[in-house]
């Protein structure tokens, strides 16, 4: 699971096929950083934005992210926030995880719908619960991320 790098740090090696979400986090000193949660209720943080991992997620595919945005955005008619669907059992829905501090900062994480399990409110703010146990908090209306959940749950159905 970890190799050993020319500079003698440790660097785990990511297990794309256990995926669950990708939320982005600040570390102090580091930046923004992406915190990636597993199937078995395990997680990291990958000093790197979200974009980048979901590149190397789509790397790792062999998928086409702007093919996938145009072809399934045209199948649901919409044009941002397009669900990625990597596999039959990976199709990944953004969702709003936070705001912003820096200009090229992303906001949006990512969840994979099978392992949706509903939302949760909790004083007076939206979670995303997933079923192994993992709690994902959101900067936006459950509703408007069941639309997105939706979409997946479509996506997930056609025929590819």
């Amino acid at each position: 699971m970890e190799r050993e790098r020319k500079d003698g740090r440790n660097r785990k090696r990511i297990d794309y096929d256990d995926i669950v979400a990708l939320v982005p986090k600040y570390e102090k000193g580091v930046g923004d950083c992406t915190e990636i949660h597993m199937k078995d209720g395990g997680q990291f943080v990958e000093m790197k934005n979200v974009k980048w991992c979901v590149d190397r997620m789509a790397d790792y595919y062999c998928t086409n992210l702007r093919a996938n945005r145009k072809v399934y955005g045209r199948m649901l008619n919409i044009k941002n926030k397009v669900p990625y669907i990597f596999s039959d059992k990976h199709v990944m829905v953004h969702y709003k995880a936070r705001t912003p501090r820096c200009k090229r900062d992303g906001a949006n994480g990512w969840f994979d719908v099978d392992y949706f399990d509903g939302f949760a409110r909790e004083d007076g703010c939206d979670y995303v619960v997933l079923k192994n146990g993992d709690r994902l908090k959101l900067e936006q209306t459950a509703e408007s991320c069941k639309k997105y959940v939706n979409y997946g749950e479509l996506l997930k159905f056609k025929k590819r």
